[in-house]
């Protein structure tokens, strides 16, 4: 099926509605990292307040709010271009490899907090793009539970480097 029409994050990067376009994507060092060694240069983020004032209030998820929202408001984000893009998006989707995207980007369109995954999936995703016989998990680029699983336990490990190097880490994974 995806073959056919493409996945559904190539549709939306050929409609101009993707996740990429005017969100604040945030990105762990670790992700810097990452795309540094794969992209090379340091001029894709940035440092900034959250444009949605409601992003502030993660009381569902404290590890986020202590350690990427913090007093400070302040988050590293991607770049967007003139036109609201992130810096890496492409007519044809995301020009970094799977592999190499922010943490963030990978778990999309996967809702979570850090005790783990919802079961449901973000209502962004635009379900009207979609075909009668297909399934919006088919044609998500990565879709894939463990995957999800993984990156979501990346996430939360990378973000405590966020805070105080010094201070004790956290298991947040579920018991």
């Amino acid at each position: 099926m995806a073959t056919t029409f493409g996945s559904l994050c190539l549709r939306c990067a050929q409609h101009g509605r993707t996740c990429c376009q005017r969100t604040e994507i945030y990105v762990t060092p670790q992700d810097v990292q990452r795309i540094r060694d794969a992209a090379g240069g340091e001029d894709f983020f940035e440092y900034c307040e959250p444009g949605d004032p409601g992003y502030t209030d993660q009381s569902d998820d404290p590890p986020w709010q202590i350690w990427v929202v913090g007093d400070h408001r302040r988050r590293r984000v991607l770049k967007h271009d003139n036109r609201g893009n992130c810096v890496f998006l492409t007519d044809a989707g995301c020009r970094l490899p799977l592999e190499v995207r922010p943490l963030i980007c990978r778990l999309h369109p996967h809702l979570y907090n850090y005790q783990g995954l919802y079961p449901e999936i973000s209502a962004d995703c635009p379900r009207e793009l979609l075909q009668p016989q297909e399934r919006l998990d088919q044609l998500i680029l990565g879709f894939d539970r463990e995957n999800a699983i993984r990156w979501h336990h990346m996430l939360y490990d990378e973000i405590q480097q966020e805070g105080n190097p010094h201070e004790n880490r956290i298991d947040l994974r579920p018991a």
